[in-house]
């Protein structure tokens, strides 16, 4: 994946000025960088859930801002694993049904409950969300962006309300899903504690991306 020049604006306040970045497959990149710096707007337009001002993103030789709506549809539903800051769980089905849903219209899968497993969810299977913890609901969040093996996985603060422990076992998952299965991974975090499972960590600040001094 590759983004060249790409530039955004709020109120004709720059927060992107000149992105460029290329992820390859069985990559994990972190990417921190102060509040307000564009992070979490780098991500939702990596994830074509917004459009940059100016600039290019390509998938495998694609140019993804010139696809029509249903393709940018279905390639976020087969394509782009996404966990948000909040869980966004659904709050009538339960933890399996959760990632069932996801997987009903899928051809490339994996088991769930060996997700969760990992994850270390497998006794809150048949639980709906409301009697889950705020940590358990993130790690049913991040088994959901898996289930589907996509080639790109953008997790936005993915340790937030995660103890230490469990914040490891999320981002060693998100690290072996790139190395292993040849995925591209990209996490934004203000936890430093969990970059050393990155393969690169960038920082983004003044509108641009840079490889991040202290890592």
């Amino acid at each position: 994946m590759k983004l060249t020049n790409i530039t955004h604006a709020y109120d004709s306040q720059p927060v992107l000025q000149g992105v460029d970045l290329e992820v390859k497959p069985g990559e994990c990149i972190g990417i921190i960088g102060p509040s307000g710096s564009g992070k979490s707007t780098l991500l939702q337009i990596l994830g074509l859930l917004k459009q940059p001002d100016a600039g290019r993103i390509e998938l495998e030789g694609k140019d993804l801002l010139i696809a029509d709506e249903e393709e940018r549809r279905l390639l976020r539903l087969n394509e782009i694993g996404f966990v948000f800051q909040q869980a966004h769980l659904v709050p009538y089905l339960t933890v399996r049904e959760q990632l069932e849903l996801v997987q009903a219209d899928s051809d490339s899968k994996q088991d769930p409950l060996r997700l969760l497993d990992v994850l270390g969810l497998s006794h809150r299977l048949n639980q709906l969300p409301q009697f889950l913890s705020g940590g358990e609901r993130q790690r049913v969040a991040v088994a959901r962006a898996l289930v589907n093996r996509p080639r790109l996985i953008l997790a936005d603060e993915p340790t937030a309300s995660l103890d230490f422990e469990n914040g490891r076992r999320v981002m060693e998952l998100l690290a072996a899903e790139a190395r292993n299965h040849n995925r591209r991974v990209i996490v934004i975090t203000h936890d430093e504690r969990m970059l050393d499972v990155c393969d690169r960590v960038l920082l983004l600040q003044d509108g641009k991306l840079q490889p991040s001094p202290r890592h």
